[in-house]
């Protein structure tokens, strides 16, 4: 049978919450996280079909960076063990590299795991490319809203992912900038907070590594510029 590609719906949760699980195995799924994904209007979910299974998945979703330009994140794939090696990553990349482009994003990104080769292959396949610069990702689900009215200078970037609903930060950021951002992660009732720092910004990663921060990992973003034909 052929492969099938389209846009996920609720009967396919049970199986996107299985593949995911055994490409993470590790990590927690939450169908109910799933189905309130497929209901965000800035979100493409797309998953393969492969002999009336689902094989594989791909989240992605609209993001606006400082200067409000308009960003196609391509945040979650995965394709069960089974499945992989023929190319299915590459055409879920592919269809929501195009989707992104019809919802108005003038760029996509993916961020890539330094030592996920797999991923690098399929990006630069959809014809994505990377500075190689290095990033680390820092994470926080802790913090107390001792202040309802606190704000914060730095960018943030709401997200709603089929892992998690958080805030992303971004610009500049000082040690304030992260305990700020832990406590709306407390007060708008988030799963976590995050920051990508350049690996070149010691003292953004010294603050917040201060504010409680976790380091996750290592990464490359994969970019795709959407205005060139």
């Amino acid at each position: 049978m052929a492969l099938e590609i389209r846009c996920a719906t609720q009967n396919d949760v049970p199986e996107i919450v299985q593949v995911k699980q055994l490409v993470w195995p590790d990590e927690a799924s939450n169908a109910a996280t799933v189905v309130a994904v497929l209901g965000q209007l800035d979100h493409a979910t797309l998953v393969a079909i492969l002999d009336g299974k689902v094989v594989g998945f791909v989240d992605s979703f609209l993001t606006r960076s400082a200067a409000r330009q308009s960003r196609w994140e391509v945040d979650l794939l995965a394709v069960h063990p089974h499945a992989q090696g023929r190319g299915i990553a590459a055409q879920l990349v592919s269809l929501s590299t195009n989707a992104g482009r019809k919802m108005g994003a003038s760029i996509a990104s993916g961020l890539v795991g330094v030592r996920n080769v797999a991923s690098k292959r399929t990006f630069a396949r959809c014809g994505y490319l990377t500075d190689t610069e290095l990033y680390h990702l820092y994470v926080s689900t802790t913090g107390v809203c001792q202040n309802p009215l606190l704000t914060t200078r730095a960018h943030t970037v709401p997200v709603y992912t089929l892992n998690y609903r958080g805030l992303w930060l971004e610009g500049p950021l000082t040690q304030s900038d992260f305990a700020v951002a832990q406590a709306i992660r407390t007060r708008e009732r988030l799963d976590l907070v995050g920051a990508v720092i350049s690996a070149r910004e010691d003292h953004q990663i010294e603050a917040a590594r201060s504010a409680g921060f976790v380091w996750v990992g290592d990464y490359h973003w994969w970019q795709l510029n959407l205005h060139k034909p």
